[in-house]
């Protein structure tokens, strides 16, 4: 597996789960105060919102008929810092990935190469912008233009459509629980789709998030599936990426 491609499902892997192994019972629908909206409510749980380290994850990626599993860890800094570590399932460290707003950092542990890019070669490369990174920890995006809510709670799910840049959304939320239940991404005609569901919801304190993760490309025959052994909320320091010494620097464009 390429670098470039490990970068792509180091995306994906921002995740969210508890380090309770108590499963959460969905409870009854809940109580929309009055003046405040269903998507309110869900964009109030983003989990992105506040700083979280995922200590480990458990990640299976099939593509083209074949599987891989890796092991991945992430830590997460307000406003929307990432540093992803991706292991083999021996331990051994394949990859380091730091992102902000603008910048994509890869240390390649293996072939000691440092990758360099910017948001603009992610959104060419990938049509993923690091502005839609949350939606793969099942969060709702409230900057979004455009928004219509197709269905209003309908059999229990709230349908809501809506654009960032050329990216098409459409979210799907359970209005028993106010979370996000699947969310599908395109470009701005509706093709080339690719599919996230979430499942598996856990808690820790008032915190409800998905402890596993589906994310499938329903133009072809890859898709990740992610589960999340531990994670910690706190208030942290900065993040750290250190660039690998000696390695060769080599741009992404």
């Amino acid at each position: 597996m390429s670098v470039r491609k490990l970068l792509f499902f180091g995306l994906l892997i921002l995740s969210s789960c508890s380090v309770s192994k108590k499963r959460f019972t969905p409870s009854p629908a809940v109580c929309v105060p009055e003046g405040t909206s269903l998507a309110d409510m869900v964009t109030a749980a983003n989990i992105t919102s506040r700083d979280f380290d995922i200590i480990k994850a458990d990640i299976e990626v099939f593509s083209n008929g074949s599987g891989r599993r890796l092991l991945g860890s992430v830590k997460h800094r307000k406003p929307g810092e990432y540093l992803i570590s991706l292991r083999h399932r021996t331990g051994i460290e394949a990859a380091r990935i730091f992102i902000n707003s603008d910048t994509i950092m890869v240390n390649d542990r293996i072939y000691r190469n440092l990758y360099i890019g910017s948001n603009d070669w992610l959104i060419k490369k990938y049509g993923i912008g690091t502005m839609l990174i949350p939606v793969v920890f099942g969060d709702y995006l409230a900057a979004m233009s455009d928004a219509v809510t197709l269905s209003d709670c309908r059999s229990g799910v709230s349908e809501i459509q809506g654009y960032i840049g050329d990216r098409e959304l459409w979210y799907y939320i359970d209005c028993n629980t106010a979370k996000v239940s699947s969310v599908t991404v395109s470009d701005i005609s509706g093709r080339n789709p690719v599919k996230l569901s979430f499942g598996s919801f856990k808690r820790s304190g008032n915190y409800y998030y998905p402890g596993k993760i589906s994310i499938v490309d329903m133009t072809g025959s890859n898709r990740i599936s992610i589960e999340i052994a531990s994670v910690e909320f706190r208030d942290s320091g900065k993040i750290e990426f250190i660039p690998g010494n000696n390695y060769e620097k080599i741009i992404l464009k």
